[in-house]
């Protein structure tokens, strides 16, 4: 017979064991989690929010193709609309990007959104073809 300290350590033992396992999905998701956590990281502050004020009016989207509008044309985003890299009427703190710096950065000014930065593979509803 097992002296009543061993059979507590043993219980004990299966106890943790399966306190364990049952942390193995949570951990199982944590890496993408922490994927996901430095891409935002990269985001700027200033990006426009799909869900809240002009972004929600105007149905913008940080990636094209997740829209699901009629009035999407194929093949339409933020990189080659006009509004892109313009800054907005009365907007005194929005700097165009050079052609240099157009080429590689992944956010630029938005004449729509005022004080904002959009996704260059974004779109909204006022599209236009540049």
């Amino acid at each position: 017979m097992i002296p009543m300290n061993q059979q507590n350590e043993v219980y004990m033992n299966r106890r943790n064991l399966l306190k364990a396992l049952s942390c193995v999905p949570v951990i199982a998701t944590f890496p993408s989690l922490a994927l996901a956590k430095k891409a935002d990281d990269k985001m700027p502050a200033n990006l426009q929010s799909e869900t809240e004020g002009i972004g929600k009016a105007m149905q913008y989207k940080h990636k094209a193709k997740n829209v699901k509008n009629p009035m999407m044309k194929k093949g339409s985003n933020c990189m080659n609309c006009v509004q892109y890299n313009k800054c907005a009427s009365g907007d005194t703190a929005c700097k165009p990007l050079s052609a240099a710096a157009l080429k590689k950065a992944q956010y630029g000014p938005c004449g729509v959104f005022p004080g904002k930065v959009v996704d260059k593979d974004g779109w909204c509803m006022s599209w236009v073809k540049a």
